[in-house]
Protein backbone atom coordinates (compact mmCIF):
# COMPACT_ATOMS: atom_id res chain seq x y z
CA UNK A 1 0.00 0.00 0.00
CA UNK A 2 2.55 2.61 1.06
CA UNK A 3 5.51 1.25 -0.92
CA UNK A 4 4.80 3.63 -3.82
CA UNK A 5 3.99 6.55 -1.51
CA UNK A 6 6.75 8.83 -2.82
CA UNK A 7 4.47 10.30 -5.51
CA UNK A 8 1.20 9.90 -3.66
CA UNK A 9 -0.53 12.78 -1.96
CA UNK A 10 -1.16 11.49 1.56
CA UNK A 11 -3.13 13.00 4.43
CA UNK A 12 -3.03 11.78 8.02
CA UNK A 13 -6.17 13.07 9.76
CA UNK A 14 -5.77 13.42 13.53
CA UNK A 15 -2.14 12.41 13.23
CA UNK A 16 -1.02 13.18 16.77
CA UNK A 17 2.73 12.66 17.03
CA UNK A 18 2.89 9.95 14.34
CA UNK A 19 5.03 10.62 11.28
CA UNK A 20 4.52 7.37 9.45
CA UNK A 21 4.24 7.83 5.68
CA UNK A 22 5.50 11.23 4.46
CA UNK A 23 1.94 12.53 4.46
CA UNK A 24 0.53 15.88 5.51
CA UNK A 25 -0.20 15.71 9.23
CA UNK A 26 -3.44 17.36 10.35
CA UNK A 27 -4.39 17.66 14.02
CA UNK A 28 -6.30 20.03 16.30
CA UNK A 29 -3.51 20.01 18.87
CA UNK A 30 -0.72 22.51 18.13
CA UNK A 31 1.52 20.76 20.72
CA UNK A 32 2.01 17.81 18.33
CA UNK A 33 3.38 20.20 15.69
CA UNK A 34 1.11 19.18 12.78
CA UNK A 35 1.50 20.55 9.27
CA UNK A 36 -2.11 21.76 9.40
CA UNK A 37 -4.07 22.70 12.52
CA UNK A 38 -7.77 22.02 12.04
CA UNK A 39 -10.75 20.75 14.05
CA UNK A 40 -12.14 17.69 12.20
CA UNK A 41 -15.60 18.54 13.55
CA UNK A 42 -15.53 21.77 11.46
CA UNK A 43 -16.51 21.57 7.79
CA UNK A 44 -15.27 21.93 5.12
CA UNK A 45 -11.72 20.72 5.59
CA UNK A 46 -9.04 23.08 4.18
CA UNK A 47 -8.25 21.02 1.06
CA UNK A 48 -9.33 20.99 -2.57
CA UNK A 49 -11.73 18.43 -4.02
CA UNK A 50 -10.24 15.17 -5.36
CA UNK A 51 -6.77 16.04 -4.06
CA UNK A 52 -5.46 13.07 -2.04
CA UNK A 53 -4.52 9.53 -3.10
CA UNK A 54 -4.47 8.17 0.46
CA UNK A 55 -6.06 9.33 3.72
CA UNK A 56 -5.36 7.68 7.07
CA UNK A 57 -7.19 7.99 10.38
CA UNK A 58 -5.60 6.17 13.31
CA UNK A 59 -8.02 5.94 16.24
CA UNK A 60 -9.66 9.26 15.41
CA UNK A 61 -12.98 8.70 13.63
CA UNK A 62 -14.69 7.26 16.70
CA UNK A 63 -13.98 10.45 18.65
CA UNK A 64 -15.61 12.83 16.19
CA UNK A 65 -19.14 14.20 16.45
CA UNK A 66 -20.53 13.43 12.98
CA UNK A 67 -19.10 10.31 11.36
CA UNK A 68 -21.27 10.64 8.24
CA UNK A 69 -20.20 14.27 7.67
CA UNK A 70 -16.56 13.32 8.20
CA UNK A 71 -16.87 10.54 5.63
CA UNK A 72 -18.53 13.00 3.22
CA UNK A 73 -15.52 15.32 3.62
CA UNK A 74 -13.10 12.46 3.10
CA UNK A 75 -15.04 11.55 -0.02
CA UNK A 76 -14.82 15.14 -1.26
CA UNK A 77 -11.03 15.51 -0.84
CA UNK A 78 -10.07 11.97 -1.94
CA UNK A 79 -9.46 11.14 -5.59
CA UNK A 80 -11.66 8.53 -7.28
CA UNK A 81 -10.10 5.11 -6.55
CA UNK A 82 -8.17 6.73 -3.69
CA UNK A 83 -7.75 4.74 -0.49
CA UNK A 84 -8.82 5.46 3.07
CA UNK A 85 -7.31 3.47 5.95
CA UNK A 86 -9.28 3.76 9.18
CA UNK A 87 -8.01 2.18 12.39
CA UNK A 88 -10.36 1.96 15.34
CA UNK A 89 -10.93 0.00 18.53
CA UNK A 90 -13.14 -3.01 17.87
CA UNK A 91 -16.54 -2.58 19.55
CA UNK A 92 -16.05 -5.59 21.87
CA UNK A 93 -12.59 -4.48 22.96
CA UNK A 94 -12.09 -2.93 26.39
CA UNK A 95 -10.04 -0.27 24.57
CA UNK A 96 -13.24 0.98 22.93
CA UNK A 97 -14.43 2.09 26.36
CA UNK A 98 -11.23 3.39 27.97
CA UNK A 99 -10.89 6.65 26.06
CA UNK A 100 -13.40 9.24 27.34
CA UNK A 101 -13.95 10.79 23.88
CA UNK A 102 -15.11 7.68 21.99
CA UNK A 103 -18.57 8.28 20.51
CA UNK A 104 -18.77 5.70 17.70
CA UNK A 105 -18.06 1.98 17.89
CA UNK A 106 -16.95 -0.15 14.94
CA UNK A 107 -18.05 -3.59 13.77
CA UNK A 108 -17.28 -5.54 10.61
CA UNK A 109 -20.42 -4.03 9.05
CA UNK A 110 -19.90 -0.35 9.94
CA UNK A 111 -18.80 0.72 6.48
CA UNK A 112 -21.51 -1.21 4.62
CA UNK A 113 -23.55 1.99 4.98
CA UNK A 114 -21.22 3.51 2.35
CA UNK A 115 -21.16 0.58 -0.10
CA UNK A 116 -23.81 0.91 -2.83
CA UNK A 117 -23.86 -2.90 -3.21
CA UNK A 118 -24.76 -3.37 0.47
CA UNK A 119 -28.31 -3.91 1.67
CA UNK A 120 -27.65 -1.43 4.50
CA UNK A 121 -26.72 1.29 2.01
CA UNK A 122 -29.78 0.56 -0.16
CA UNK A 123 -32.16 0.42 2.80
CA UNK A 124 -31.05 3.52 4.72
CA UNK A 125 -29.28 5.84 2.24
CA UNK A 126 -27.70 7.90 5.01
CA UNK A 127 -25.12 9.30 2.60
CA UNK A 128 -24.33 9.63 -1.08
CA UNK A 129 -20.60 9.21 -0.43
CA UNK A 130 -19.65 5.77 -1.69
CA UNK A 131 -16.74 3.56 -0.70
CA UNK A 132 -15.93 -0.07 -1.26
CA UNK A 133 -14.39 -2.07 1.57
CA UNK A 134 -11.34 -3.67 -0.03
CA UNK A 135 -9.84 -5.20 3.10
CA UNK A 136 -10.61 -5.57 6.79
CA UNK A 137 -7.94 -6.61 9.30
CA UNK A 138 -8.12 -7.29 13.03
CA UNK A 139 -5.24 -6.48 15.38
CA UNK A 140 -2.95 -5.55 12.49
CA UNK A 141 0.55 -4.93 13.78
CA UNK A 142 -0.26 -6.21 17.28
CA UNK A 143 1.97 -8.69 19.07
CA UNK A 144 -0.42 -11.15 20.65
CA UNK A 145 -0.29 -14.40 22.57
CA UNK A 146 -1.18 -17.76 21.04
CA UNK A 147 -4.94 -17.57 21.68
CA UNK A 148 -5.33 -14.07 20.24
CA UNK A 149 -3.06 -14.91 17.30
CA UNK A 150 -5.23 -17.90 16.38
CA UNK A 151 -8.38 -15.84 16.92
CA UNK A 152 -6.98 -13.03 14.75
CA UNK A 153 -6.26 -15.55 11.99
CA UNK A 154 -9.86 -16.82 12.10
CA UNK A 155 -11.29 -13.29 12.31
CA UNK A 156 -9.27 -12.10 9.32
CA UNK A 157 -10.31 -15.14 7.26
CA UNK A 158 -14.02 -14.82 8.11
CA UNK A 159 -14.91 -11.57 9.90
CA UNK A 160 -18.67 -12.23 9.95
CA UNK A 161 -18.23 -15.66 11.53
CA UNK A 162 -15.86 -14.22 14.12
CA UNK A 163 -18.18 -11.35 15.00
CA UNK A 164 -21.32 -13.48 15.28
CA UNK A 165 -19.93 -16.45 17.19
CA UNK A 166 -16.49 -15.86 18.71
CA UNK A 167 -16.00 -12.17 19.45
CA UNK A 168 -17.96 -12.20 22.71
CA UNK A 169 -15.64 -14.92 24.08
CA UNK A 170 -12.30 -13.69 22.72
CA UNK A 171 -12.59 -9.99 21.85
CA UNK A 172 -9.85 -8.64 19.63
CA UNK A 173 -8.61 -5.12 20.22
CA UNK A 174 -8.55 -3.19 16.95
CA UNK A 175 -10.03 -3.24 13.49
CA UNK A 176 -8.59 -1.66 10.33
CA UNK A 177 -10.78 -0.81 7.37
CA UNK A 178 -9.32 -0.29 3.91
CA UNK A 179 -11.78 1.61 1.75
CA UNK A 180 -11.66 2.72 -1.87
CA UNK A 181 -13.58 5.75 -3.08
CA UNK A 182 -15.94 4.79 -5.86
CA UNK A 183 -17.62 7.14 -8.26
CA UNK A 184 -21.21 8.09 -7.45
Amino acid sequence: MLSKSMNKKILNLGSGLKKNNNGIRLDINPKVNPDVIHDLNKFPYPFDDDYFDLITMDNVLGELDHMLKVMDEIYRILKVDGEVVISAPYFRSPYAFIHPNIKTFFTVKTFEYFDPNSELFKKYKYTSSTFQLTKLKFNEGFNSGVVKSITRYIANKNPDLYERFLSQFIPLDAINFYLKKIKK
